[in-house]
């Protein structure tokens, strides 16, 4: 993806570059003068990009730091309650017969059964979840439109302080969405796993790994 990602700017600065010397050309300027301005223009698009390439990931660490929370690794292995195995900052979770990724979290103190979703920004709780929890909405913030597979729901906004994977990795002060919509299923978003260092899917099983 990054190959592509260089190959499409480097293609956009020739394509400018170009358009740029034909103009010169066509207004039949001295060569001497169109060669120093076509070394001004490529020293200014090379120092644009270079410029635009030093602060793209600056920028995209700062927009994932927006969306709260913290995920961090724990010194621990698996515990048998939960379909994982974890090895140091690492967990394995395998593939349910539904086809999907399930696992079984300590949220807060208290286990909740997730549905790791890939395809959904924010980690969602569920009514129940939420209250067994002791979950307070934040007020101030109001309500949120989640687009689901039945449709669009409003749910509230809330904060979950902690949540433990495998006795292997750990998030802290997650935000997350809440609504009865949401039936029963809980799902741990891309909020969370934007934190991690990587994760992954071979094999028939998801690997998450702590930074």
């Amino acid at each position: 993806m990054a190959d592509g990602d260089s190959m499409a700017r480097t293609v956009w600065i020739v394509i400018v570059l170009m358009m740029v010397a034909s103009s010169l050309v066509a207004r039949r300027i001295p060569l001497a003068r169109l060669i120093g301005w076509s070394l001004g223009w490529v020293a200014l698009f090379l120092g644009c990009y270079l410029i635009f390439a030093w602060l793209e990931p600056q920028l995209t660490a700062w927009q994932q730091s927006r969306r709260g929370g913290e995920v961090q690794s724990m010194n621990a292995a698996a515990t048998g309650e939960t379909p994982v195995a974890a090895t140091g900052r690492s967990v394995s979770i395998p593939m349910s017969e539904d086809g999907h990724f399930w696992v079984d979290a300590v949220v807060n103190g208290r286990k909740v059964r997730f549905l790791v979703d890939s395809g959904a920004s924010i980690t969602a709780l569920s009514k129940s979840s939420a209250d067994m929890l002791g979950l307070t909405i934040d007020p101030l913030r109001g309500g949120i439109m989640i687009q689901t597979a039945n449709g669009d729901v409003t749910a509230d906004r809330s904060t979950i302080a902690s949540v433990e994977i495998g006795n292997a990795i750990r998030a802290s002060d997650l935000p997350v969405v809440v609504s009865s919509s949401f039936g029963d299923i809980n799902v741990l978003g891309m909020n969370f796993l934007n934190k991690l260092k990587s994760w992954r899917v071979e094999d028939g099983r998801m690997m998450l790994e702590a930074r």
